[in-house]
This record gives structure tokens, C-alpha cells and sequence, in this order.
């Protein structure tokens, strides 16, 4: 059987589409990392696209989060080098210039949950989908470009819920979070997604990448300034013989 790639990028009109499909929980590891940048730098460099849309392939995940049973075992270099490369990922698309619109058509968990809080907008499928950040159930701290955009997009008090909580939200309760902004029939996702990305896209003078740039740059280097720092924190909580029992048995679930 042929190789499938990560992710596929499909050009509709004036809108990229960014479709995750590995497997059917889309977890993270370096080959969808690496097919959300490749995707990332062809919508960057396409003048006829004015906007994207970050999706799954199919209605069950959006993605599970970090892929666990490739990631546990490994040495700290190597985890190192991942954990760095799933923040330059996630900076790329919360700092990407074109509108960027999360279609939630399945589960966006742990990880999955942090590429979706990079995203302008999060339209939710209607239905018993799932969106949380569970890192202190399994004994990490949630990586810091999650935690700073969370705080920012949420105040102090609704980020220390979910991050303290560690649950999965359903939709009545991301709506009053604000971790998604609309809840729509599935039938009606794509159609409502792209109708955004396109409506903020359009709008004249490339005024929109400015006042993005605006609202995301003191993130941005926020994150940067501390994330030595923070990479140590998380690969010390990672290493710890109790922190790799608990994502071994997690791993039994993907």
C-alpha cells in the first residue's frame, strides 16, 4: 500500500484546507507536525488564497493529542527535539498571517485541544465531541505555548479550570468558556468554516494580518523569552518513572 500523508492540503476557491488524516485519531507525532508546516508554508506563499481551514478526516477525533505510544521510551534528546517542534508548529499557526479557522468535526484532546487554541476561530460539530486539556491527570504540565494562549484568550480564572480540571468539555460548556465560538449541524461545518475564513480573508488592504499580528505578538515572544525554561520543566515531569507509567497506561487507549 502506498504512504498517505499526514496531512493533505486541498486548495477550494480563494481557501486552503489543511486535512489531518492519519488514522482515525490523528495523533501528533513528527509526520503530521511536519505536514501541518508544509502545509502551512504553500497557504503562506499562495497570493490566491486568502484563508485556511485546519480539519480531520473523518468525524470521530480531530486529533487525540501527542502520539504517546512513539513518543514513551524515548531519550530525552529526542523528546526534547519533538516537544520544541510541536511549539514552532504551534506558533506558526497561531502567528500564521491568513485567517485560520478550526472545523472540530471529532474529539480535540491534550494536543489536539492546543493546535485547535492556535487557530482564529473554533466552529464545533454538534453532538457528544469533546474538547479538554487532561496534561495533569497523566502528571505534565501543559506546554507553555497552551498555557499562554489559553490565559490570554480566557482570563487567569477560566484557564486555571481547565488546566487545574483536566477535563473534556462537551459543547454547552465550551460555548460558555469560550474554547469554541459556534456550534453548528456537522452538515453545516465546513460550509460555516470557510464562509469566516473567507469573510476575514477578504477583507481590504491585508488589514487582517495586521491587527493579528497585533493581538498575537506579545504572546509570541512571551512564550519564547521562558520556553527554555519551560522545555526543562516539562521533559523533568516527562522523564519521571511515575509520569511514564501513567502515559504508558494512557497509551493503551490510542
Amino acid at each position: 500500500m502506498p504512504d498517505i500523508d499526514a496531512v493533505r492540503l486541498e486548495r477550494q476557491d480563494e481557501l486552503g484546507w489543511l486535512i489531518m488524516q492519519s488514522g482515525v485519531t490523528n495523533p501528533i507525532d513528527e509526520d503530521l507536525l511536519d505536514g501541518l508546516d508544509r502545509g502551512l508554508e504553500a497557504v503562506r506563499r499562495d497570493d490566491g488564497l486568502v484563508g485556511l481551514v485546519l480539519t480531520g478526516s473523518n468525524d470521530k477525533f480531530f486529533s487525540i493529542g501527542l502520539n504517546l505510544p512513539q513518543l514513551i521510551g524515548q531519550g530525552r534528546q529526542e523528546t526534547l527535539a519533538f516537544y520544541h517542534h510541536f511549539t514552532e508548529t504551534c506558533l506558526a499557526l497561531y502567528t500564521f498571517p491568513k485567517p485560520i479557522i478550526a472545523a472540530l468535526n471529532g474529539h480535540a484532546v491534550a494536543g489536539g485541544c492546543i493546535l485547535a487554541l492556535c487557530c482564529d476561530y473554533r466552529f464545533l460539530a454538534d453532538g457528544r465531541r469533546r474538547m479538554g486539556l487532561n496534561e495533569i491527570h497523566l502528571g505534565v504540565p501543559v506546554p507553555y505555548v497552551a498555557d499562554c494562549i489559553l490565559r490570554h484568550l480566557l482570563g487567569a480564572r477560566l484557564a486555571r479550570e481547565i488546566v487545574d480540571g483536566g477535563q473534556f468539555y462537551e459543547a454547552q460548556d465550551l460555548l460558555r468558556m469560550g474554547l469554541v465560538d459556534r456550534t453548528m449541524p456537522s452538515d453545516e461545518l465546513r460550509h460555516q468554516a470557510g464562509a469566516k475564513a473567507r469573510e476575514l480573508g477578504r477583507a481590504p488592504g491585508g488589514v487582517f494580518a495586521k491587527i493579528k499580528r497585533d493581538r498575537t505578538e506579545g504572546i509570541e515572544a512571551e512564550i519564547r523569552s521562558r520556553l527554555a525554561e519551560k522545555e526543562n520543566d516539562f521533559l523533568e515531569s516527562w522523564a519521571s518513572p511515575a509520569v511514564q507509567a501513567s502515559l504508558a497506561e494512557a497509551a493503551k487507549r490510542f
